[in-house]
């Protein structure tokens, strides 16, 4: 597959991408930037390649190019740009988003702009052979796996241009790792995994494979990061180049651990034979501790590793028959195990490879747990003949296992029991403030059953007015401040009560595996919030009739005369003073002039308009703020409003009573002191008290704005 020429250069008049409508329906057109990315593809280009256009632009053309093909194709575009060629003609083969693989005939083309400089390519497509049906592939894949699975082999393969790697599941079984790591860098694979006596080879031989293409073929030992098990294995790598241009590596990892060990027994008996004395030093340098013992249970082989463990030295042991002579094993619940149970006992048997978990009890009666590997050699007949027993030390793991589980169990009788509403929050992107895990007291509080509760977010359960400070809450945790300082936020509970909370959130680390979350802490301040609102309250209302008291009176008024140059519109201020009040309190009594005020209350607050404010002043002096008045004559129309309802009888317990009232009106068109407005209100009421009471006086224009 060569490129071709073609007639000419396709231009665009400026470097804006120019899409144009597709004149063959079955041809598709993409247009890439000069590094490769989707600038636009039309719906013929997704439906041949397999793959929705929001999922393509911006990606690398590479990442759904074919491996074999992406080589040739990057050269063409080079080609295109150094001007070598018009046109780059390619049988291509493209990878769908469900693993299909499509092959297509593609022309691309360089676009400039006016000035001639190259702005993007363009590519036509046009399908030659029909898309391989996913099932293939799913089921070559499932042969492999199971393939896989059955020989013990793991393999591994890494993409040079982007630097991924992938594992088989059958390899992060070998590794002991788990699935989520079977993308993770091989540099954190060798950190993790590898034994420490053995990574500087291993990194070595993987920097000659990728770098000079040198066939990597050796022997390690890996360390299983979550049971501490020591084992063997043998690797062998490739390195992979498509005309020339090295694209990928691929291997292989089998575990030999069985083979080393078995290496071993044969290393001993030639020893001892004097054919290869040399191979002593084998057993005495691994750390896993070996045990060969002949069919007839007599010990013919141990190393120092195996007999420290029962606290004696290797030559006190051989000669010995069986094990359980010199220590004492437990299974893993620590009860005595019977010889017959062990598994060296159980290999020879069955003639099978036995894997367990025991504790052996030394000399000074402590317990140490080993993971045990006891293989059976055959003789001709396929007869037990030897079981060898790798023994691989667990305590330290197996104790730091123990003391997770403990904490973790502290953890969730903690978390469960608390008093307080405790939830772990999840910070990820994705779902950023997901309730991962919640307690009875946060359910409660929520008044929201525990299944709500764990498919919804904190935003979901918040006051509407909460969402931003939420977000900004999350991003302080996400961008790694350790801990928010508590704040108060409003929870809406199922039934639409509103509750308060105090919460606290800390940053928790997470596991390799795990996304990013926080542990919430919310305290019920419901009570607290309701008895300091009741005290607001208090502080700012009339106790007897509910009304605005002065200090309140005085804020609205500073708040009414301070908005008026914004809103162009004057305030006013009636100043209402009952006339007839002592009369009703002195002949029916104070409990009657209380009733009295209180209805007067009622009317007045009838009588005002949205907005306004009504207040007592003392005694039986009220005020009420009008904003926003157009004029004078609308003040007084208010005034009039409230005498009117000033007139209408009042019935009392016992008694019917008429009174009536004296109101001053003064209009601000003007920011003035609040004293100087109560003050030219005041001085008007007087005036109407003067002028026979019952009526409306109005303030006089001194330079305050009144009309």
């Amino acid at each position: 597959m060569t490129p071709q020429s073609a007639v000419g250069l396709e231009r665009a008049p400026d470097k804006a991408v120019v899409v144009e409508p597709g004149t063959n329906p079955s041809v598709g057109i993409a247009h890439e930037d000069l590094n490769g990315n989707y600038l636009h593809v039309d719906p013929m280009f997704c439906r041949i390649t397999g793959h929705p256009d929001s999922a393509l632009i911006g990606r690398s053309a590479a990442e759904i190019t074919h491996l074999d093909d992406l080589v040739i194709h990057r050269d063409g575009i080079a080609d295109l740009r150094a001007g070598r060629i018009l046109r780059h003609d390619l049988d291509v083969r493209y990878v769908g988003a469900d693993g299909g693989v499509v092959c297509t005939s593609s022309s691309t083309t360089l676009v400039t702009g006016a000035d001639g400089t190259a702005s993007h390519v363009r590519t036509e497509i046009r399908e030659v052979i029909g898309r391989r049906p996913h099932h293939g592939p799913a089921n070559d894949g499932r042969r492999l796996r199971e393939t896989q699975w059955m020989g013990g082999l793991g393999s591994w393969e890494i993409d040079l241009a982007t630097d991924r790697i992938s594992r088989s599941e059958a390899l992060l079984e070998i590794l002991g790792m788990p699935v989520g790591d079977q993308h993770r860098h091989y540099a954190h694979t060798r950190s993790q995994v590898v034994h420490p006596d053995d990574r500087d080879r291993v990194r070595d031989a993987m920097r000659a494979l990728l770098v000079e293409g040198a066939p990597m073929r050796m022997r390690y030992r890996i360390t299983r990061p979550a049971q501490g098990i020591e084992r063997w294995v043998d690797a062998r790598g490739e390195r992979f180049s498509v005309e020339g241009v090295p694209v990928r590596a691929a291997g292989t990892v089998v575990d030999v651990t069985e083979v080393v060990l078995a290496e071993a027994v044969r290393a001993s008996q030639a020893s001892a034979l004097g054919i290869a004395r040399h191979q002593d030093a084998l057993l005495s340098t691994l750390v896993q501790g070996v045990i060969v013992i002949r069919a007839d249970g007599v010990i013919t082989t141990i190393n120092e590793a195996a007999a420290s463990i029962g606290g004696l030295q290797a030559d006190q042991v051989e000669g010995m028959t069986g094990l359980g002579s010199w220590w004492g094993a437990v299974d893993e619940d620590g009860v005595s195990m019977a010889p017959a149970d062990l598994p060296a006992t159980r290999a020879l048997r069955d003639g099978v490879t036995v894997h367990q978990t025991i504790g052996i009890r030394g000399p000074d009666g402590i317990v140490r747990w080993q993971d045990v590997t006891a293989v059976p050699i055959l003789d001709a007949a396929g007869r037990p003949e030897y079981v060898v027993i790798g023994l691989s030390d667990v305590t330290e793991a197996r104790r730091a296992k123990q003391a997770l589980s403990v904490s973790e169990e502290r953890f969730r009788l903690a978390f469960d029991n608390a008093p307080v509403g405790m939830a772990m929050v999840d910070l990820s992107e994705a779902s950023s403030g997901r309730l991962r895990r919640v307690n009875a007291a946060l359910c409660a509080f929520a008044g929201r059953s525990r299944e709500d509760l764990e498919s919804a977010a904190l935003m979901d359960i918040s006051h509407p007015d909460e969402e931003s400070g939420w977000q900004a809450t999350m991003a302080a945790l996400r961008s790694g401040q350790g801990a928010v300082t508590p704040m108060e936020r409003r929870f809406a509970r199922a039934d639409g009560t509103i509750v308060h909370g105090q919460v606290s959130l800390s940053f928790m680390p997470a596991a390799d595996s795990e996304a990013p979350f926080g542990i919430c802490l919310v305290e019920d301040i419901t009570a607290r919030k309701v008895a300091e609102a009741a005290l607001l309250h208090q502080s700012l209302h009339d106790p007897l009739t509910g009304l605005s008291n002065r200090h309140l009176f005085y804020d609205r008024a500073e708040h009414a005369l301070a908005a008026i140059p914004r809103s162009g519109r004057p305030m006013g201020l009636l100043y209402i003073d009952l006339d007839g009040f002592k009369t009703v309190n002195d002949s029916s009594g104070h409990a009657a002039g209380d009733e009295l005020l209180v209805q007067v209350a009622d009317r007045l607050r009838s009588s005002a308009r949205v907005g306004d404010t009504v207040a007592r002043l003392g005694g039986d002096e009220f005020a009420m703020i009008c904003v926003d008045v157009p004029d004078l004559t609308t003040l007084v129309q208010v005034g009039e409003r409230v005498l009117a309802e000033l007139n209408r009888p009042f019935r009392l317990a016992r008694s019917v009573h008429r009174i009536s009232g004296s109101i001053g009106v003064h209009l601000a068109a003007e920011p003035i002191e609040p004293d100087r407005l109560l003050a030219a209100a005041d001085a008007a009421m007087y005036r109407a008290k003067a002028a026979g009471r019952n009526r409306v006086g109005i303030a006089p224009s001194a330079g305050t704005g009144a009309a």
